[in-house]
């Protein structure tokens, strides 16, 4: 499906009006279901919808591993992915559960208690990055930016090691990419504890408690964070970066994984 489509607009620029032809962004709901009953609509982009769905279901705590999904259907005229798994039948003592609505785009659903979570995760100690790498895998991340730039309508979100972009995922919620990124790692066999997240999007408490369901040590983003976030990230041992711009750099929590950073901190 295209992500994309042409779109007749007025643009002002220098005041002179002009028609012109753009591009917009598809938005389309998506019904993820498990053993035939629905669990939550997204608002998304068409694109890897199978590694959304799965993403979605790991990072919310309703499977613990791709081996236990047996299959997934796509009905695109309806708009609804099916996900048989084991187990089925304790779906419904998870739909029963109160659900927590979240600050990302589209109501992002949160269906784990976060501090029982985050109290048993383990966090690796990660990379040390070099500033200077940090900036290259951020200009990486703008470069792969491709629908942002045609659109200006999406998030950007890549997974990466102290060298490159690994997987990178793009949509209009940001929650969204990451737990596409997560299906892609659990489909493919990717380990991503000793990786890093890069993102243009906001960094909120569901984006850390995402982050750190998947074990990565670091966060970096354009953005700014929350203070629920970074007292998540700080009771996890993650660190976020925020405010990523051309030459500069926030360290908010754990800078011991940033060169340089910890050493002003003892």
């Amino acid at each position: 499906m295209e992500r994309a489509e042409p779109f007749h607009a007025i643009n002002y620029r220098d005041g002179v009006y002009a028609e012109e032809e753009t591009s917009i962004v598809r938005e389309i709901p998506l019904a993820i279901f498990v053993c035939g009953r629905e669990i939550i609509s997204l608002l998304t982009i068409p694109d890897d919808l199978e590694n959304l769905a799965v993403g979605f279901l790991y990072l919310e705590g309703l499977i613990q591993g791709i081996d236990e999904v047996r299959s997934i259907e796509f009905d695109e005229a309806g708009g609804v992915i099916n996900v048989d798994m084991i187990h089925g039948e304790l779906v419904a003592e998870f739909l029963d559960r109160k659900r927590t609505i979240t600050s990302g785009c589209g109501k992002g659903t949160t269906f784990h208690n976060v501090l029982e979570t985050f109290s048993f995760l383990r966090i690796s100690p990660g990379p040390v990055l070099e500033p200077d790498r940090i900036f290259a895998l951020f200009r990486s991340l703008n470069e792969r930016s491709l629908l942002w730039r045609e659109t200006r309508c999406v998030h950007n979100v890549a997974l990466c090691d102290e060298q490159e972009l690994l997987v990178f995922r793009e949509d209009i919620g940001r929650h969204n990419a990451l737990d596409k990124i997560c299906g892609e790692c659990l489909r493919a066999g990717i380990e991503p504890a000793d990786k890093v997240i890069v993102t243009t999007g906001r960094v909120t408490s569901e984006i850390v408690i995402k982050v750190g369901r998947m074990g990565i040590p670091i966060i970096l983003s354009r953005s700014s964070p929350s203070n629920q976030a970074l007292a998540l990230a700080d009771r996890a041992g993650i660190t976020v970066v925020g405010r990523l711009r051309s030459g500069k750099f926030t360290v908010f929590t754990h800078p011991e994984r940033i060169a340089g950073a910890g050493e002003r901190t003892q």
